[in-house]
């Protein structure tokens, strides 16, 4: 390990009689790359300091476990970010743990302020749904509340579908997804509205229709009397 500069660390603890402690690092005494935790602890007796004691743990499995889990955390993370539904997890303190990007964007709130938070300071409209929370988390059952009315800051309403699950992964979490459905109601009133004014315009129509039909048959008798009563 001379190439490593090992030595030399040896030599500073023996020498000056303190541990020296490297974590997670290149092992010094292989040629081919792995990872250690390494540890060198001055070695006394009753006369002295003698020599240097050397705690090497090979961390090279763990290291990589480590690696693969944090891959999976930013991926799912990336998933959870790419959905278009606003998702929201709390643990039993009802802090919130996961705030996704369409959480941001619907409540105008940054996942680094809401995180941390309780659900019912960043939202306070979810202070209608407290019940239901705890009855989903103790009863371990979903809920699904459909066209629900979320009045936020500024008189700001949303029509949004509410799904409301149980997670035991880490205590008793609840996640609450909600999709927004103000614009697709919206686009269903206009079209209902279309919808009946082309009823209307139809019945019209053929008021208009039967009603012309009518006044055909009286103006050809009028035409037909003009002709035949004097101008006087």
């Amino acid at each position: 390990a001379l190439e490593s500069g090992f030595d030399e660390y040896l030599r500073n603890t023996i020498r000056d009689g303190r541990d020296d402690k490297q974590i997670n690092v290149v092992n010094p005494f292989l040629e081919e790359e792995n990872f250690v935790d390494l540890v060198i602890e001055p070695l006394r007796t009753h006369s002295g300091l003698i020599g240097g004691l050397i705690l090497v743990r090979d961390i090279t499995e763990w290291r990589d476990l480590t690696q693969k889990i944090q891959n999976l955390q930013v991926f799912m993370q990336k998933l959870i970010d790419a959905s278009p539904y606003a998702i929201i997890s709390m643990g039993e303190d009802n802090r919130i743990s996961v705030w996704n990007s369409s959480a941001e964007t619907m409540f105008g709130l940054p996942a680094e302020e809401a995180l941390g938070m309780t659900v019912f300071t960043a939202c306070p409209a979810f202070s209608n749904y407290r019940d239901i929370i705890n009855e989903v988390r103790i009863l371990n059952k979903s809920v699904f509340l459909n066209d629900e009315m979320l009045l936020l800051e500024g008189d700001h309403n949303l029509i949004v579908h509410l799904n409301i699950y149980p997670v035991h992964s880490e205590g008793r979490s609840v996640v609450i997804n909600i999709q927004d459905v103000t614009e697709l109601k919206q686009l269903e009133n206009s079209l209902m509205q279309a919808q009946k004014m082309e009823s209307l315009g139809l019945l019209t129509s053929g008021i208009i229709h039967d009603f012309n039909n009518v006044l055909s048959g009286i103006m050809g008798y009028a035409s037909l009397l003009d002709k035949k009563v004097p101008e006087d």
